[in-house]
């Protein structure tokens, strides 16, 4: 029996950069996991917790700015932080940031249809699309947006509509799962109280099925799955140590220097 294949914005990126990370994690189902937490998962969790928690509640009495930064305090995961201080600062900078978010919001709605909800769309081949949605809203233009929250510093969209793994994800299961196209998948840049809007238009749709079955088939087909060295495996991929493929950087080094030495002995002889 043919194993299922869970097809999500994450597996698609890493399938792209190295179909050997993705063998491991998602064929192999390796646990390797615990070896990239770091403060900056540990921050990400803890401010979409805290927001996601903060948009669900009805009662407008209860929507301050010391109830949402008490809930960061409530949802805060500590691991990952090398120590007191460095937790310290990201704990102010996680207050400063849903202050920001609190006195300036860039994703006000009329209406809430999901607040971090996984979805799944069951396909042939044994395929699982799936994808958790931040939040979807009404806005007050009256139409439907998809937002994902972003802790980091770095603004990766501009408003032009690009076949992005989340994107594509996003937009196909919320159409097919509620019959809708959303008229808008946005990244809301928290660090920065940012809201990047991509437009979705009609003439997107098949090129975004287009994309996702191509991606698929790329996918069931890939029989070699090799990898894709680079002198970041040490640092993006959790499987690097048993990989037999990858290198860190001091082995590179070190390979230069005997290439190095070696030929200056060729030259001296």
């Amino acid at each position: 029996m043919q194993n299922k294949i869970y097809l999500s914005a994450s597996s698609i990126n890493i399938f792209k950069t190295c179909k050997r990370r993705y063998k491991y994690k998602y064929i192999d189902k390796l646990n390797k996991d615990t070896k990239l937490e770091s403060k900056f998962i540990s921050f990400g969790q803890s401010i979409h917790k805290a927001i996601a928690d903060f948009n669900s509640i009805q009662n407008k009495e209860f929507k301050t700015l010391q109830i949402l930064q008490n809930l960061l305090r409530k949802n805060w995961n500590r691991e990952g932080y090398e120590g007191i201080d460095e937790e310290r600062e990201f704990g102010l900078k996680g207050l400063k940031m849903l202050e920001e978010y609190f006195y300036n919001p860039q994703d006000i709605a009329t209406e809430n249809l999901l607040i971090e909800n996984t979805i799944k769309e069951y396909r042939n081949n044994n395929i699982i699309l799936i994808g958790k949605i931040d939040r979807a809203i009404i806005n007050l233009n009256n139409e439907i947006e998809i937002i994902d929250y972003k802790t980091g510093n770095t603004i990766e969209f501009g408003g032009d509509f690009v076949l992005d793994p989340q994107i594509a994800i996003y937009t196909e299961l919320f159409k097919n799962n509620f019959n809708k196209v959303p008229d808008y998948v946005s990244f809301y840049y928290l660090a920065h109280n940012k809201k990047v809007q991509i437009k979705i238009e009609p003439q997107h749709i098949n090129l975004i099925s287009e994309f996702l079955n191509d991606t698929t088939n790329d996918i069931i087909t890939e029989k070699e799955l090799p990898c894709n060295v680079s002198e970041s495996c040490e640092y993006t991929c959790e499987f690097c140590d048993i990989c037999d493929k990858s290198y860190n950087i001091d082995e590179k080094l070190l390979d230069e220097l005997k290439t190095n030495i070696f030929n200056t002995n060729r030259k001296s002889i």
